[in-house]
């Protein structure tokens, strides 16, 4: 099956200069309780820097975070993880999540990439978003994958 990423940085760059600045000032909840729960229940509890981890917490997190390489401005909030705003009242934060949610996977921002066994591929998970594109039929998805420690956002 293929995957779909979208460029976080072009989206940011792509809105108006005072929806920048408003959104540079806000924190959004993550919350990957929901996303990890099978995994999670199949294997009890996980391992992080050598501590149990019965369940994923919440965490905080800019809305607008800076790259730690490149110094430059992404959209920090996705659809599978980010819960509310949290300067917001919910009805503020769903209606403007729902619209950087559309925005942040406009075709300009989006590459597609067909799969073939023995493909290694590499994202940063930074500045990008991936979604799985459903085109597989009943065959099954098989990937492995490695995440790699990163930094909190800023």
């Amino acid at each position: 099956g293929d995957t779909a990423f979208s460029n976080q940085e072009a989206a940011f760059e792509a809105l108006s200069p005072s929806l920048q600045d408003f959104l540079s000032t806000l924190h959004a909840v993550h919350d990957g309780r929901a996303q990890f729960k099978a995994a999670l229940e199949q294997v009890g509890s996980g391992r992080w820097e050598g501590k149990e981890l019965p369940e994923i917490e919440p965490v905080v997190h800019p809305v607008v975070r800076t790259h730690p390489e490149t110094g430059a401005k992404v959209l920090f909030v996705n659809p599978g993880f980010t819960s509310h705003i949290v300067e917001l009242t919910r009805f503020e934060s769903d209606a403007l999540l729902s619209y950087l949610y559309a925005h942040s996977v406009r075709p300009e921002f989006v590459v597609r990439y067909h799969w073939k066994s023995g493909d290694l591929g590499f994202r940063d998970n930074r500045a990008t978003q991936h979604s799985v594109v459903g085109d597989f039929g009943d065959h099954h998805r098989v990937i492995q994958r490695v995440t790699i420690k990163g930094d909190a956002p800023a």
